[in-house]
């Protein structure tokens, strides 16, 4: 039995969720919405859902649902276009963080500009303004995500460079007053978690899912791995622990693989075999709720208890 329980209602959102005259109103129409970033407005939960239109251009569009599942509404005055400062295909993958300390969100995205995916960072309160701090990694990069906290005195960002092997990397930059400026300047950076080359299921194409979640047994990681078949790519999800003193310190990591691709919502879409997770959100109630693209095609949900979760990933120390 896989550790996630899907939501029998899936999927929560598909293009059909969008308003019959959006391309009147916007000038564009949605085709696919799926790897939403997870967050919060005024206790309900909000996703920032990349919105894949028919040219193949991606957006990021807000819907809030009180219960997190159904009833979901859009916002149609959060549009994200991003602001990669040169010609680019769109804003795709954000991951949300509440950085506490600044009093706002960081979304961490990848801007596809014409030289490549890159990773680019934009601050808001409200998913209506937005505040860009521009792209603060070279293509070709992308599944990145910040801590919400300083740690020794720096910021940390995970992401995933596309050359050679892909691997997941982290990179700090020095936590000053200067606040913003420091999201910007990323140095140190250093393998977190590697590919062996082997035929397992995480041995040769690794990347971020969900950002880091604090826990008082470390930091867990949600990442996923991709393997190659006869009949097409699976992608599947695995856990990994860091040390909370230092984020480059991995000390568990799953060895099998905790969910993957099940039923025809995963498989019939734009890219068969693909679950692609961007957030997750942790409930009073102990339930730690998975939000994923499937098929790059909808919106699904998925739930478990964040204590059975923890105790998975402790099982396989390093």
């Amino acid at each position: 039995m896989e550790l996630f329980k899907r939501f029998e209602g899936n999927p929560i959102l598909t293009q059909k969720d969008f308003p019959d005259d959006w391309f009147k109103r916007h000038g564009w129409t949605p085709h696919a919405v799926f790897n939403a970033g997870v967050g919060d407005r005024d206790g309900l939960t909000l996703l920032f859902v990349r919105v894949e239109d028919r040219q193949g251009i991606s957006r990021l569009v807000c819907f809030c649902s009180e219960d997190g599942k159904t009833n979901w509404e859009i916002d149609e005055d959060t549009i994200f276009t991003g602001k990669g400062g040169e010609e680019g295909y769109g804003v795709e993958d954000p991951r949300l963080t509440w950085i506490g300390t600044l009093r706002e969100w960081t979304i961490v995205y990848t801007y596809y500009s014409i030289a490549g995916p890159l990773v680019s960072i934009a601050t808001t309160v409200d998913f209506k303004k937005y505040s860009h701090l521009g792209n603060v990694l070279p293509p070709n990069n992308k599944d990145a995500a910040l801590f919400n906290e300083p740690i020794n005195g720096y910021w940390w960002l995970i992401h995933r460079p596309e050359s050679g092997d892909k691997q997941i990397w982290i990179a700090k930059s020095k936590c000053t007053d200067s606040d913003h400026d420091d999201l910007c300047y990323w140095g140190g950076h250093k393998i977190l978690l590697s590919v062996d080359g082997t035929p397992r299921w995480d041995g040769n194409h690794i990347g971020l899912s969900a950002p880091p979640l604090k826990t008082d047994k470390g930091w867990l990681l949600l990442y996923h791995g991709v393997r190659k078949t006869s009949s097409g790519i699976l992608y599947r999800l695995g856990l990994s622990m860091l040390s909370l003193d230092d984020p480059t310190k991995v000390t568990h990591r799953t060895r099998e693989f905790v969910m993957s691709p099940q039923g025809g919502i995963d498989f019939i879409g734009d890219v068969s075999g693909a679950i692609f997770p961007c957030g997750w959100r942790v409930h009073d109630d102990g339930d730690l709720r998975l939000y994923y693209g499937a098929a790059d095609s909808v919106m699904c949900y998925a739930r478990a208890s964040l204590a059975k979760v923890i105790d998975r990933v402790l099982e396989d120390p390093i």
